[in-house]
């Protein structure tokens, strides 16, 4: 991995630390192998040859656009970073993230002896468009931000384990919901054809489908099954 002078002296001053390796890879981007060659010093590549990163912005009154190149800058996150973008007052609208392959001279110091020599990189292009923040957003995350200050931290209940009766009984529910057995209506007054025979056939399908599934919940000691809501199309009248 290729990594600037600027990143070689973060990982040493990390290193200067108690934080753990795998901290320092997931903070810096860079791979255990490359910190652990950096704290011998092993290995070292550094950008005092032809590269240099690069960040161009680009701002009006309500929108900017910033751009970098580097080896090393690959996310979103990086770039506004890299920008010092202030998130409290501007938001991302959209971005592109596209690389290279680039060959670049790099002096390399391998067992304290240094010397130039073309590598090829890997060159990533961040683009990142902004929008600033209206002023009722501003507001509304400012509410927020109070709620969230003056919100008292609920620890969780700690409850009793319920366990289960030996001795119970089980019921099978079975809701039958607007089977309109008393309807008969044909297309195109209604969505589709429904007589006495298509309801009685439909729900006893429905029915022999129901119990099949519920089999494997069983021995059931009871069925209930809820009566009314449209089941004869005519009970809401009695």
């Amino acid at each position: 991995m290729k990594i600037s002078k600027e990143k070689h002296d973060q990982i040493k001053a990390a290193l200067d630390t108690d934080e753990s390796y795998a901290s320092i890879s997931t903070r810096l981007h860079v791979g255990r192998t490359t910190i652990t060659k950096v704290k011998r010093g092993e290995y070292v590549q550094t950008d005092e040859g032809d590269y240099k990163e690069e960040l161009t912005t680009d701002f009006k009154a309500d929108t900017g656009v910033i751009t970098t190149r580097s080896l090393n800058i690959k996310t979103v996150e990086d770039a506004l970073a890299m920008a010092k973008i202030d998130l409290s007052l501007w938001d991302v609208d959209r971005c592109v993230i596209n690389s290279w392959e680039v060959t670049m001279k790099l002096r390399t110091t391998v067992n304290k002896t240094q010397e130039d020599i073309p590598e090829t990189c890997t060159n990533w292009q961040v683009k990142v468009w902004l929008k600033r923040k209206t002023p009722q957003k501003l507001e509304f995350e400012s509410i927020l931000e109070e709620i969230k200050d003056g919100s008292p931290i609920i620890h969780t209940i700690k409850r009793d384990k319920v366990y289960a009766a030996k001795d119970f009984n089980r019921v099978l529910e079975v809701s039958l919901f607007d089977p309109h057995l008393g309807l008969r209506c044909f297309k195109p007054a209604s969505d589709v054809d429904w007589t006495p025979d298509i309801a009685y056939k439909t729900m006893f399908g429905v029915l022999e489908k129901i119990f099949i599934l519920s089999e494997v919940y069983g021995p059931f000691d009871y069925i209930l099954f809820p009566f009314g809501n449209d089941f004869l199309h005519s009970e809401n009248g009695i």
